[in-house]
């Protein structure tokens, strides 16, 4: 894919713990039953130190504090991590719904930034509306939190995730948040309406209890084209262009965290996506059968990426084996829009 010498930048998951419910995110099914696929798992600081040792420090220019299932702010260890890179020159971006931890914390997290660095909170629309899709999550604490952690000389960006119900709001949180001194204010339409233009949210007891719907009628998937809609795909890999590598909770590698959260996707025959998602579970299979090992737990970055496996593979897999996951997130089968957290 590209060498050691080329990598720019690391996405990871320190942890894949995180208190909210939000109906789309994959830890749990609908908002509700949690994903029995997933095992929760913290990053140590000895894992960090491991994963981050001298020579990728020496070759990155950004670290990513995100993942597929967890907050950052929920490992314990994160301002020990923060210190331990933060006069190594790199831009440090770390993503959280914004509703954690105390005051304390938010007023001394600037401390432990590099200069070069920004915090992205989650929040989809103002008080009445926010906690619709960020369940089990408080505006009135996030808006707190973030605003400590501007006065504390903190960067900081409100992400917003657009749908039906809080589109009306956009402009206005766009002027509450150069009001309260946000950097940045980002407006992305969820990606994951694929089948139909409603998502059920249902309760832990299976109950439908809401019904999420896009701001836009997005384009449809017919089932019966998606191996045709696969196959004509052009695949044009992101984390080959930002020359970046993911590494999830449990410092598994891979180029991406759309491919590294295959396992714990968790789906039932009653899903009208059943059987493409058991294929892409087969093609996930014989790519694991390909590269090899790509634990960290006794390898290094350099280690993986290297191998004469991972660095051949995937020239096949965007052309004549075509993965499902890469045509859907790194192809043309519709208009793709701005990846979606959680």
């Amino acid at each position: 894919m590209f060498s050691f010498q080329e990598l720019k930048s690391v996405h990871i998951e320190i942890s894949n713990r995180c208190q909210a419910q939000c109906p789309m995110c994959s830890r749990n099914y609908h908002g509700g039953i949690e994903n029995p696929l997933l095992r929760e798992s913290d990053w140590t600081f000895e894992n960090f130190v491991h994963v981050f040792n001298t020579d990728v420090l020496n070759q990155i220019e950004k670290i990513t504090f995100c993942g597929n299932f967890g907050d950052p702010l929920l490992n314990f260890h994160l301002i020990k991590m923060l210190d331990y890179i933060k006069d190594k020159h790199i831009y440090v971006d770390i993503h959280t719904n914004g509703s954690l931890r105390n005051e304390k914390f938010w007023k001394e997290l600037p401390k432990h930034l590099p200069r070069e660095h920004k915090v992205v909170f989650a929040i989809d629309g103002l008080a009445d509306t926010h906690s619709r899709y960020r369940i089990n999550t408080d505006y009135n604490k996030i808006i707190s939190n973030a605003r400590k952690f501007i006065n504390a000389g903190g960067t900081a960006e409100w992400s917003f995730i657009r749908f039906k119900h809080n589109a009306h709001q956009a402009i206005a949180a766009e002027e509450v948040s150069k009001y309260y001194g946000f950097k940045f204010f980002t407006l992305k339409d969820s990606s994951r309406f694929a089948l139909e233009n409603a998502f059920n949210v249902k309760n832990k007891l299976g109950h439908i209890v809401d019904t999420l719907e896009p701001f836009m009628p997005q384009p449809q998937i017919d089932l019966k084209n998606i191996p045709k809609l696969v196959d004509q795909s052009v695949i044009e890999c992101w984390a080959k262009k930002q020359y970046e590598v993911y590494i999830d909770a449990h410092l598994d590698l891979m180029p991406c965290c759309f491919l590294a959260s295959i396992p714990y996707n968790f789906h039932n025959r009653q899903d009208p996506l059943y059987t493409a998602k058991e294929k892409i579970k087969e093609q996930y299979k014989s790519l694991i059968a390909d590269l090899g090992d790509t634990s960290l737990h006794k390898q290094s970055i350099h280690d993986v990426i290297s191998k004469p496996e991972y660095t051949s593979v995937w020239q096949r897999y965007w052309t004549t084996q075509k993965l499902y996951t890469c045509a859907r997130t790194c192809g043309n089968i519709l208009q793709r829009p701005s990846q979606q957290s959680s």
